[in-house]
């Protein structure tokens, strides 16, 4: 079985778990994340982020999907946001990376780290050997996030660019 936890400086990444609802129904209403986040759309009570949270670890248990928790180390462990890997396929062993951070913690690195602890689940966990990436392309911060990290500008389409990370 592989471990599909990992804690870095600030911040770690752990898969979700229902216990992450009240956090994460929190994150994605302050946020105002609900339009960028799929399947979050929906999410307006707390018994639906439950529903949702379900879904996510059900998708999981499957193999289809991982969605992790982000974390903050030390006595303080609330769910400041979420990443995952998706959507895997293909010859190039690739797949799919999404993240969000709630807004009072965003502008501090944690997601530059959980991206980067994401990355690390996915190359030498799961042996995937490129990663992508989408960003709306007003989302200035995120787009910077991803180029820091050594993800390459693929393609633009309509108000979104695609990035890839492919492993060293």
């Amino acid at each position: 079985m592989v471990t599909l936890e990992i804690k870095g400086k600030s911040v770690s990444i752990r898969p979700v778990s229902i216990s992450d609802s009240t956090d994460i129904f929190e994150g994605l209403r302050e946020g105002g994340l609900s339009a960028a986040v799929p399947g979050s759309d929906g999410v307006k009570t707390l018994d639906a982020a439950k529903a949702m949270v379900k879904g996510l670890i059900d998708r999981a248990a499957l193999g289809a999907e991982f969605h992790f928790a982000v974390c903050l180390n030390g006595r303080d462990t609330k769910v400041i946001g979420m990443c995952a890997l998706y959507e895997f396929g293909g010859l190039d062993r690739s797949c799919r990376i999404g993240y969000w951070i709630s807004r009072p913690y965003r502008g501090r690195g944690y997601g530059r780290e959980a991206v980067s602890l994401l990355s690390k689940i996915a190359f030498e966990r799961l042996g995937i050997s490129r990663l992508r990436a989408s960003s709306y392309s007003s989302n200035e911060s995120s787009i910077r996030l991803l180029h820091s990290l050594g993800f390459i500008d693929e393609e633009q389409t309509g108000n979104e660019s695609h990035f890839s990370l492919s492993k060293s």
